[in-house]
């Protein structure tokens, strides 16, 4: 049986991994949400079998039709909720809210990545992690050249990508430090794939 992350938990681990503008292209909001602070993905292990989970999605989902100050009346009754810090409960609240004013396709894409980041390994976690912290770390100069070439290099279907990277024009131009992380960034590529971006 599969054991779900309390709601609580899908909301601190969403708010870790939101992008402010959800229409621009990928290479932007990774570059956004790096600037903004968000480039960990703050995902808890899960909790011990106690009781199954709902997650996130099927929680929205059985209150699409309630009120924005009802649910968050709900979400402030959820045990977890309660017992978080006061700086982490503005930051449940605020999700929330961002959440319920989305469109609902909109709104789907975030929650599925939300799924999708959750079901990572803790060693695929510390990979991604790393891939954003090295992203977050070069300089404004180059930082844009790793992006084009992300977002030329993503449209090639995954089996092609290895030969697409090695003939790609641009590659003279980076780095070898720079060209591995072009590389991961295109492993992890799927994930940003999930939540629209």
């Amino acid at each position: 049986m599969t054991w779900r992350r309390p709601i609580w938990l899908s909301l601190v681990a969403l708010a870790a991994l939101w992008s402010a503008a959800a229409t621009h292209a990928l290479s932007q909001r990774v570059e956004e949400r790096i600037q903004q602070g968000a480039a960990r993905v703050y995902v808890q292990a899960r909790p011990p079998a106690a009781r199954p989970q709902q997650t996130l999605r099927l929680w929205m989902q059985q209150r699409a039709n309630m009120p924005l100050p009802d649910m968050l009346r709900q979400l402030e009754n959820e045990q977890g909720f309660r017992q978080a810090n006061p700086v982490q409960q503005e930051r449940m609240r605020n999700q929330l809210i961002r959440l319920y004013n989305m469109q609902p396709q909109q709104r789907d894409r975030v929650l599925q990545g939300n799924e999708a980041l959750a079901q990572m390994s803790p060693e695929q976690r510390q990979q991604f992690n790393t891939t954003m912290q090295q992203y977050a770390a070069l300089t404004p100069d180059r930082r844009p050249l790793v992006a084009r070439a992300f977002a030329a290099l993503r449209r090639v279907a995954p089996a092609e990508r290895q030969r697409a990277v090695a003939t790609y024009p641009g590659l003279g131009q980076l780095a070898p430090p720079e060209r591995q992380l072009l590389r991961n960034l295109l492993i992890w590529e799927p994930y940003f794939a999930a939540q629209g971006r």
